[in-house]
C-alpha cells in the first residue's frame, strides 16, 4: 500500500459505481474519442501519402499500373456503352484526376473533420494553399519532378468538390452523428 494515495485507492475502490453512468456517459464519450482517433490516423495517413506521392521520385513508377489499370477499365466501359472516348475528348488528363482524388480525398478528411469548428470555405483555402505549396516544392526538392499549374489546377478542382460535398452532405452526417450516440446512448 502506498503512502501517500493507498487511503485513496482504497476509498475509490469501495465506492460503488453506478451502471447508470456507464451507460450515459461511456458511449458518448467513447464515441467521440473513436471519432477522434480515427480522424488523427486519416490525417496524418493523408499527410504520409500526399507527402509521398507530391515529393517522391519514385512515383511515376508507382502510378504506371494505375494508369494502365485504368485505361483497361475505360476500354472495358467503353465496349459496355459502345462509344469510343478518346484523349480529345476528355477534358482533364489523368494525372489532373489523380491530383483531383488526392487533394479532394484529402479535404473530405480534414473538412468532416473540421467543419464543426472551423469555418468550411477557410478551410478549402488553407487546403488550397497547402496543395500548391506542395507543387513548390516538388520543383524544388525532387530531381525528376516538376512544377505544373495543371497539377496545381486538379489539386484545386478536387479541394472544391469535396467541400461542395462537405457542404452539401454535412447536416446529414452530424444527423446521423446524434442518431448513432443517441441509439448508444439507449435514450
Amino acid at each position: 500500500m502506498c503512502g501517500f494515495c493507498g487511503d485513496r485507492l482504497e476509498i475509490l475502490a469501495a465506492t460503488p459505481i453506478s451502471p447508470l453512468a456507464f451507460s450515459t456517459i461511456g458511449p458518448m464519450a467513447a464515441s467521440q474519442n473513436t471519432r477522434r482517433v480515427v480522424f488523427a490516423l486519416m490525417l496524418v495517413s493523408f499527410a504520409l501519402v500526399a507527402t509521398f506521392l507530391s515529393l517522391s521520385d519514385a512515383v511515376p513508377a508507382v502510378i504506371r499500373p494505375m494508369k494502365s489499370l485504368t485505361t483497361v477499365l475505360g476500354r472495358v466501359v467503353e465496349r459496355i456503352l459502345d462509344v469510343n472516348l478518346t484523349k480529345d475528348s476528355i477534358p482533364i488528363k489523368f494525372d489532373q484526376a489523380g491530383h483531383g482524388v488526392i487533394w479532394g480525398g484529402g479535404m473530405l478528411i480534414v473538412g468532416y473533420g473540421l467543419r464543426r469548428r472551423v469555418w468550411l470555405p477557410l478551410l478549402a483555402a488553407v487546403m488550397i494553399v497547402v496543395s500548391l505549396g506542395f507543387e513548390v516544392l516538388q520543383g524544388a526538392v525532387t530531381a525528376t519532378r516538376t512544377v505544373s499549374m495543371d497539377d496545381g489546377w486538379g489539386n484545386i478542382g478536387g479541394i472544391l468538390i469535396a467541400t461542395l460535398i462537405i457542404a452539401l452532405t454535412g447536416p446529414l452526417v452530424d444527423w446521423w452523428i446524434r442518431r448513432a450516440e443517441t441509439e448508444a446512448v439507449g435514450v
